[in-house]
Parts: structure tokens; sequence; C-alpha cells
């Protein structure tokens, strides 16, 4: 059962974080909010790898150790939450993703909390000692009763026989008991469960290119702009037709000068 509810919870922030990254396009889908949409995107896919590191084998672990730090609840979704409702939420294009884009947010937060909780809600140290206590009492039990001399309905053989399936049991049992310890761990893993989340990151770090692709071609079409507004023309043909006419005019002062030479000496 708890590897059933993990598996689900997995899946379901699969198709929230899908359901978020078509948010963020319907938010900052246009070229001017291309540097938007690339730290919105960055932040998402932070939130990737957190999921990933979290649904792997070793992440009880540290799970418990960002617990007893206090920082269980800490996420990207965070800040990924304060950007929308900061002056970057409220320059985007359609307002409306604002509100599916919380609603997702708030969403990955439940599940998450659901699945932490299942992965931390493991068995105590006292049960482990329980059940070896147990399994010890039962085979010493069985020694001293077969060490006797006549025995009434069973022989050595069928006595060895028996006893080596009580230790057979024990320990598929013991096997059982710690592969269902670890859900990443053993033969009822989860972990193709989050194979999933691995090709979303691929699309995510995708789109983050491309949009600081288009940031680029943004940044330098404006700069070009105002460097022609306020600086004159910057391309090869300009600064070859401005030295050409600086020539002209320098040929013109020598042709003016000339004259007024000539008319001097003139009578």
């Amino acid at each position: 059962n708890r590897q059933v509810e993990l598996r689900a919870l997995i899946n379901k922030e699969a198709c929230d974080l899908r359901l978020l990254r078509r948010a963020i396009f319907g938010m900052f889908g246009t070229r001017q909010h291309a540097g938007r949409r690339a730290r919105a995107l960055a932040l998402t896919t932070d939130y990737v790898d957190q999921l990933v590191r979290e649904c792997k084998s070793g992440a009880i672990a540290s799970l418990e150790d960002v617990e007893l730090r206090g920082g269980i609840s800490t996420n990207e979704l965070d800040k990924l939450s304060a950007m929308f409702h900061g002056v970057d939420g409220a320059a985007v294009s359609r307002q409306d993703r604002v509100g599916v884009a919380d609603d997702a947010i708030a969403r990955l937060n439940e599940y998450r909390s659901d699945r932490v909780a299942l992965l931390l809600t493991d068995f105590p140290d006292l049960h482990w000692i329980v059940l070896a206590a147990l399994s010890v009492s039962i085979c010493v039990t069985f020694l001293l009763e077969s060490n006797q001399l006549v025995n009434q309905y069973l022989n050595s053989i069928q006595l060895r026989s028996l006893f080596a399936l009580l230790v057979g049991v024990f320990s598929a049992t013991a096997t059982l008991c710690l592969d269902l310890a670890d859900p990443f761990t053993g033969s009822f893993s989860i972990v193709s469960a989050s194979t999933q989340v691995g090709d979303l990151r691929v699309c995510l770090q995708e789109d983050i290119r491309e949009a600081n692709a288009e940031a680029s071609e943004i940044s330098s079409s404006t700069r070009q702009f105002f460097q022609s507004l306020f600086g004159g023309p910057t391309d090869l043909n300009g600064s070859k037709s401005s030295s050409e006419g600086a020539n002209r005019n320098d040929d013109a002062d020598g042709d003016s000068g000339s004259e007024r030479e000539s008319l001097k000496l003139s009578p």
C-alpha cells in the first residue's frame, strides 16, 4: 500500500509539473517576456531536480537530515510563487494563467507533503528488535525441544529439514521487511516511476535554452537600435559613407582655398 501511494503521488506531481510548465508559457510566452520565462522555468527545473533526489536510493536518510535541520518544507516553489505575485507576475500576458499556476503550486506542495510523510514513516528500531528476538527465541525453543534421545514421531533427517525450513522462513521474512523499508531499493522498488520526471527535466532545460536565446536576441536588437539612434550608424556601409563624405568635404575645402589663392595673385 505504501509503494502504491508513493507511485501515485509521483505520477500526480509529474502531471501537475507539466501543467505548471504550460501555465508559465501562457504567462510569459511572448518574446518580450523571454527573460522572465527563463527564470520561471529555471525555478521549476530546480524543483524537478529536488524531486529526482527524493526519488532514489538513500532519499530517506537525506530527508531525515533535512527534517532535523527544520527545512523539510523548503523548496523552489516558494520562490516561483513569489515571482508570480511580484512585479513579474503583474506584467504577464494573460492574468488568468497566474491563478492556474497558483493552483498547480498548491497541489504540488500537497503531494510533496504526503510523499515525504510516507517516506519518513518507516519501521522504528524497536520493531526490528522485536522481530529479531522473536525469531531467535523460536529457533532456540525448537533446538531445545528437539534435543531428546527418543522422538516418537520425528527422526534426525526430519528434524534437520524442519530446522532448515524454519531458518529459511525467518530469512525470507527479514528480506521482505528490508525491501519494504526503502521503497527505492529491493524487489518492490518504484524508481521507475521517477523516469518520467527525468524526461520532464530534459524538456525544461531545452525550454530554458530557447528562452535565453530569445532574450539575448531581444537585448542585442535593442542595443543596436539605441546605438543607431544616439550614436550614428554602426554598420560598415554607414561608416564608409561617412568617411567618403568627410573626404569630399576636405576636397571641397582644398579647391576653395586654391581659388582664393589664385584670386590674390591675379592683378
